[in-house]
This record gives structure tokens, sequence and C-alpha cells, in this order.
């Protein structure tokens, strides 16, 4: 029988090579880029006919093999006609690996979720968590999805991955939510010594930058803001102190190495949901006060979305979007008070053009619609663009937002929770029953 590891090194050889001599070799652009493509169509489908007779695990194995190589690539390859080639043959991996993990029986596919509510949990650190799980085994085995919270302190990383662990042993296709968007909103401490971030970052120049704005004193992962501070800060006109200048293909590797860290973080913990703040900060105490929003700039925000859509592909972690349609510029907090976009046309229509480009670039992403009154005059757009998410999620109805709106007569405008509430894709998230969820 043919060992198969010399088959594994045979892939890999295939894999390097490829690179080489597309990357390396003295190639000459005199000739259409399609061509080109072309011509690297033939050396892929060499690789996947190898790739489709291994298991998931040497599929996944060699996929991290392949990212990690373009990653080191795309920031020291200045050639653009060559970086167009990168990521052309990245987004067929990329492709073809989702095309393995349909394949597999590992891992979870948001085709296969029905309408329903989900199940809310609340853990205390130190807590009996056996028990609270125990007590329901049941549901757990039975729900579409679990979200949990936390009382008082925020929960180590070894009790979420205990929690974590144990639900997926009673349903391995639960979809687990949490909150985790960096800043002040957390539910666990994901990085709770040295080893846990470090292990993601080589030697080279910008990981060595990268490093720098996750914390040394507290361990949770840096806010958006505070991401976007950094990625404007690397501006291509920007010197090191060793007198190089960084390249916008490292300002791409910095969103794309964060949005994978981000991922990879909550994968490890068996989490495998992840919600990405879509407002625009155009100041509200939601989402500024919190640090949550990446930035009031439309078009560097869509980087971001193309930085999670792919780390998305390369972890599995299902995205999903809110608050659609967005917080506006207000001082409206959404635990207070009723959001009203009425008078709001113009953020509404910017606001939403992020959520449509996010939703036309993951096509299986889904979005969380806020509880807010919105005019009459967008409900046709509105059911247009909540259609194109694989799946709706409520903002939790124990909100006053939601109290203070549900099924009230409305004139010349309609309330977003009522409007999606009969769908049949909906998530409910509803914690009024649950008094001691906040």
């Amino acid at each position: 029988m043919p060992n198969k590891n010399i088959y594994s090194k045979k892939i890999l050889l295939i894999i390097v090579v490829f690179f080489c001599f597309t990357l390396f070799s003295n190639i000459s652009f005199s000739t259409l880029i399609e061509d080109k493509k072309n011509s690297l169509n033939m050396k892929m489908n060499t690789i996947f006919k190898k790739l489709d007779s291994r298991s998931f695990t040497k599929q996944t194995q060699f996929y991290k093999i392949f990212k990690k190589i373009a990653w080191e690539k795309k920031i020291t390859i200045k050639d653009k006609n060559k970086l167009t080639l990168i990521s052309y043959i990245e987004s067929k991996f990329d492709f073809k690996y989702i095309e393995y993990k349909k394949l597999s029986t590992e891992g979870f596919s948001p085709l296969y979720v029905s309408k329903h509510k989900t199940l809310i949990l609340k853990f205390t650190r130190w807590g009996n968590h056996r028990y609270l799980i125990n007590l329901n085994k049941e549901k757990i085995k039975s729900r579409w999805s679990v979200f949990l919270f936390k009382q008082w302190s925020d929960l180590s990383r070894k009790d979420i991955n205990f929690i974590t662990s144990e639900i997926k042993k009673l349903n391995k296709n639960i979809l687990i939510f949490i909150d985790q968007e960096g800043g002040w909103i957390n539910r666990y401490i994901e990085f709770e010594k040295r080893a846990d971030i470090n292990k993601y970052f080589s030697y080279c120049i910008i990981d060595k930058k990268i490093r720098t704005i996750f914390p040394s004193k507290y361990w949770y992962f840096p806010s958006l803001k505070r991401i976007w501070t950094f990625y404007d800060e690397l501006s291509p006109l920007l010197t090191s102190h060793q007198g190089r200048g960084i390249t916008q293909s490292e300002q791409d590797y910095f969103l794309e190495k964060i949005a994978y860290i981000r991922l990879q973080t909550l994968k490890d913990n068996w989490i495998n949901t992840y919600w990405l703040v879509l407002d625009l900060d155009r100041w509200n105490p939601v989402i500024s006060w919190y640090s949550r929003s990446f930035s009031k700039h439309l078009d560097k925000y869509k980087l971001l979305v193309d930085a999670f859509a792919k780390a998305s592909k390369q972890t599995w972690v299902t995205l999903y979007f809110k608050h659609f349609p967005g917080h506006w510029a207000g001082k409206t907090d959404s635990h207070k008070w009723v959001l009203n976009l009425a008078w709001q046309e113009k953020y509404l229509q910017e606001n939403l053009e992020l959520f449509n480009y996010a939703l036309n670039n993951n096509p299986h992403a889904w979005i969380m619609v806020a509880h807010a009154y919105l005019p009459n005059s967008t409900l046709s757009q509105f059911n247009k663009w909540i259609n194109k998410a694989s799946f709706l999620l409520t903002d939790d109805l124990w909100m006053q937002w939601y109290k203070l709106s549900h099924w009230r007569n409305l004139k010349n405008m309609f309330f977003s929770t009522d409007a999606i509430l009969k769908s049949n894709k909906l998530i409910t998230v509803d914690s009024i029953n649950v008094s001691w969820v906040k």
C-alpha cells in the first residue's frame, strides 16, 4: 500500500513549486491577464485532483499551508500584475475549500437551519457549568442554536471552552452565538497568556507592528475602532524605523490577518458564528462609547468586509451583520428608547449600501435587524435587502425599542422588527421571559 505521507509531501511540493513558478519566474505580461489565468487554471486543477482524494483533515492542512504561503507572498511582491494573479489563485483555493467543507461531515452548514427561537443560557465565572448544561440537556439537543450570556465577571477561556465543548457533544451542529466584539463588549477573555496570541505572528516587520495593537495588561481582542485607527496610520507613505515604506498590500494583509485571528480564536473555542458591526460611526453611544464600529468611511469599511469574507471561508465561522439598518448619528441607546430613522434618509441610504455590499459579497451571511422606525418609502427596499440574507436575527426582544414599539399603529412609517417576525428564516433572540438575562 502506498505511503500516504509520501503523497502528502508530493501535494505540498506541487503547491510550493506552483507558487515559485507563478511568482518568481520571469513572466511577461505582454499578453492578457486572462490568458495567464487560463494557464493557472490548468495547474490548479492538477493540485485539486491530488487533494480531492485526501481526507478533509489533510485538505484543511494543505489549505492552511497554502494561505500562509499566499500571505507571505502578498506582502513581499510589489508587481501589481502578480498581486492580481495571487488574488485570483487565492479565490480559487477558497472556493475549492468551501466545496471540501460541504462534502465533509465535519463543520456546520447554514442551509440546514430552520426558523426557530434560540436557547438563551447564562453562565457565571467559576460557576457549576456542568449543572446548568445538564439542566438544559434536552433543550440543547433539540434546538438549532444557543446564545451564551454571562453574569458579572467575564468568563475565562477555560470556562468558555468547557461550556462550548460540552454543548457540542450534545448537539454537534448547533449554532453558538456570543457577544464578542472587542473593546468593552465581551463575554470571555480569549487571551490569557502571551502564547495565546503570539502563535499567530511571525517575526516579519508587519506582523510585529500588528502585534502591538493587542493589549498586554488584559487580553481582549482589540476593538474595531482601534483596528481602524491602526489601519489608517498604516498609510503607504508611512516609513518604518528601517526606512522601508508600508505598501498597500501590507494594509490589505493587516485587515486579512486581523479578520482571520478574530474568527479563528472563536473557532478554537467551538464558537461558529460572529457578528460584524456594520453601523457607520457617525456617533451613537451604543457604537462609539464601546468602540464597536470600524469607520465612518463607507469605502474603507467595505475593505474590512472583504477581509472578513475571506476569513469566513478559511475558518468556516458564519458571519452575520448588525445592526441592520444602522444606529445613525444620534444619542439613542438601543436599550433605553426607540430609534427613529424616519428622518434619516441620507444616513439610511449610505448605511444600507454597506449592508448591501456585505450581503452581495457574502451570499451565505445573515443579518441582525435592529428595532427601529423606518419611513414607509423604504419598506420595499427593506424587504428586498433582508431577503438577500440567508437568515435573519432579531435584536434582543427584551430591549425597550421592542417593548415600546411592537404592533403600534404608526403613520407613514413601520417598525422593523414587526416587518420580519413572520419570516420563515428568522432566528428569534428573546430574553423577555428569561428575567435573569440582561
